[in-house]
């Protein structure tokens, strides 16, 4: 394994000048973007961007940052939570031709243990492994902020304007029903997704069977998910990115029953036959525009036949 200039700057960033330690690191993949902080160890910015970060004019979407989203401790008491946002830790970087890894270790032991904060980012996909160390009883909460919601659609389009709390299987996508300003808890089963999503961006996470999940709605179109460790270590595969066919089934065929859930299963895949299709045609026309008129005049010769029946059948009416 060999360490990268770029991340080894960042490692000297993360020393400083003397003896004073930095605040914060940055760690950086190909298709997303963390700023951590030294205090407390967890994601104080978190980017996520539809391809390359560092390609001109990428879709992104900001999940945590000052006035967005957050990434939060939470513990049985207020003072364990305190205690765990308060802990000083100090960085190591590395990478490998596929990943990019950060370990914070604490400056000193929490209750008789020195926590380790571990974070591996896909260099190609929106996948991002932590392994999170805490007090017995202790989580994570991560909630949506305002950059979240997208862009309201009038009339029936509203239903697809919401930010919702979703659990993905292999066997669908399902809303666990929780009510504005009220919560409910799950157990995650083994290979389920559990997290939010809007019309275009999804973040969840997959953990091990059984750990305790809290749904909360604090507001509308705002959602927050707890996830608790009861032996004080929480491993999670994080999911953070668009939600687009090839982006989701690289990570987990089964992130793909969310394209187009909401329709009658006949209707999801004459979608998906449509989706195909623009994909096809957009390998060999590289302005979307024109692949979109190219898809209707397919459509338009694919169902010639049909209408010409339903022509002659008129006619024979008539």
């Amino acid at each position: 394994m060999r360490r990268a200039t770029l991340l080894a700057l960042l490692l000297a960033a993360a020393c400083g000048a003397g003896t004073a330690p930095a605040e914060e690191v940055e760690l950086r993949s190909g298709r997303q973007e963390l700023r951590i902080a030294l205090r407390g160890g967890l994601p104080v910015a978190w980017t996520s961007c539809e391809t390359r970060c560092a390609e001109a004019g990428p879709r992104r979407r900001v999940l945590v940052a000052t006035g967005e989203g957050t990434f939060d401790w939470v513990a049985g008491s207020a003072d364990e939570a305190v205690r765990l946002a308060a802990l000083e830790y100090r960085a190591e970087f590395a990478e490998t031709p596929e990943l990019v890894r950060a370990e914070l270790t604490a400056l000193e032991p929490l209750d008789g243990r020195v926590l380790v904060q571990r974070y591996e980012l896909s260099k190609t996909t929106h996948e991002i492994q932590l392994r999170l160390e805490a007090l017995p009883g202790a989580g994570i909460r991560l909630a949506t902020g305002p950059g979240f919601i997208p862009p309201q659609l009038p009339g029936f389009g509203t239903a697809f304007s919401d930010v919702e709390a979703v659990r993905v299987t292999a066997g669908g996508q399902d809303r666990p029903g929780e009510a504005v300003g009220g919560q409910i808890r799950v157990e995650s089963a083994a290979g389920e997704w559990l997290g939010v999503r809007s019309r275009f961006w999804a973040w969840l996470a997959q953990g091990p069977d059984g750990i305790p999940a809290i749904i909360e709605a604090p507001a509308v179109n705002q959602r927050a998910l707890t996830w608790l460790a009861p032996g004080g270590t929480l491993a999670l595969r994080f999911y953070a990115g668009p939600v687009e066919w090839q982006s989701l089934r690289v990570v987990s065929a089964d992130l793909t029953q969310m394209l187009f859930a909401a329709l009658w299963e006949p209707l999801r895949w004459l979608c998906f036959g449509l989706l195909f299709l623009l994909g096809f045609l957009s390998g060999w026309i590289p302005s979307p525009g024109l692949a979109i008129i190219a898809l209707s005049l397919a459509v338009k010769l694919i169902l010639a036949p049909l209408t010409r029946s339903a022509d002659r059948w008129q006619q024979e009416v008539n």
